[in-house]
């Protein structure tokens, strides 16, 4: 029973997550994984002195310990409220699946630069995209801050709904949390700067491994779902295919050709990042003015999209007639 409410859980969770997001007010679970990492950060990384294998060994050490201890926690927590009561672990499951998701948070961010962007104020705008990408934006004019926001959209309906989906389909709140640490790092120390170059190789390789079928999953379906939103289905299946993989990052690329395509411009393309032009290919044609309502566009594709992979992960447990998540709920009978 507890193995078939588990999909319960989940859609209680992207609910509660539609509705409230993360509370600011509160304490969120990636902060205390992004406070581990930048204490095992400081004591480990040292590119000054250590060889270049010697760095990639210690960003494993890194990795292993962080994902050991979050998950455990997690677990432990779990496993603890299981045993004192069943609606006291219910809930914990939910909130921490929750706390997992970023679908309303992502909605919410981006719609401040919509919002900045309707009022004329552009330096709004650029202030408020500052905060959900990496590049440097006080000199982008609306098109680039629109097609900022959209790329950031895309990437993160995978990286930050999609993928966490999928993991706690598998694993539950554990799985959610494995895959927010495994990101946190990858966001964290996962750069080809001189710091980070060859310790943060393992965070990197690890989010590409996690992030690969989720991102297929999610470009799939927007391309599925892209007609009933009024959008170029057949243009972005040609861009997917066309462009995909021109990305550097893996799994980036393959939701953002979508986007592309199905709204029909061209994303991507060179940016600055710290004061530095990073070359990036262009992705897609742009067969249209860009509008400040393609972001909206874009969220209502990021929303669909994650929840035909919610219910279609649903499904699949039920056509199994097995648990998905077998490995936690072996380990808490194990220890129970």
């Amino acid at each position: 029973m507890l193995m078939q409410i588990t999909y319960l859980f989940l859609l209680l969770a992207f609910i509660l997550d539609s509705i409230v997001a993360d509370p600011y007010c509160l304490p969120h679970p990636v902060r205390w994984i992004g406070m581990l990492i930048s204490f095992l950060d400081n004591k480990l990384c040292r590119p000054e002195k250590d060889s270049k294998n010697l760095q990639r060994a210690k960003g494993l050490l890194l990795c292993f310990l962080v994902i050991f201890i979050s998950s455990l926690v997690t677990f432990s927590l779990l496993f603890l409220a299981y045993k004192i009561n069943f609606i006291l672990y219910a809930l914990l499951q939910i909130v921490i699946m929750c706390y997992c998701l970023a679908a309303r948070g992502l909605q919410k961010e981006s719609k401040k630069v919509y919002v900045e962007l309707k009022k004329g104020n552009i330096v709004g705008a650029r202030k408020a995209l500052s905060f959900i990408v990496g590049r440097d934006t006080e000199n982008l004019s609306q098109e680039q801050i629109v097609k900022a926001t959209i790329e950031t959209v895309a990437e993160n309906a995978s990286d930050g709904v999609s993928s966490p989906l999928f993991f706690m389909a598998l694993f539950g709140g554990v799985g959610g949390i494995f895959f927010k640490a495994a990101s946190t790092m990858d966001s964290m120390i996962g750069y080809k700067n001189d710091r980070y170059k060859y310790f943060g190789t393992v965070a990197a390789r690890l989010d590409d491994v996690l992030n690969f079928i989720p991102a297929r999953l999610c470009a799939v379906s927007m391309i599925l779902l892209s007609p009933f939103w009024g959008l170029d289905f057949f243009n972005a299946v040609k861009v997917f295919f066309a462009d995909r993989n021109k990305s550097p990052s893996p799994n980036a690329g393959q939701v953002e050709s979508v986007a592309a395509g199905a709204l029909g411009l061209r994303l991507n393309g060179p940016a600055f990042y710290q004061g530095k032009l990073e070359e990036k290919p262009y992705l897609g044609i742009q067969k249209r003015e860009t509008q400040i309502e393609d972001i909206l566009a874009m969220n209502r594709l990021m929303y669909a999209s994650n929840i035909l992979i919610l219910l279609l992960l649903t499904a699949l447990q039920v056509l199994l007639g097995q648990p998905l998540q077998g490995l936690f709920l072996w380990l808490q009978n194990l220890l129970a």
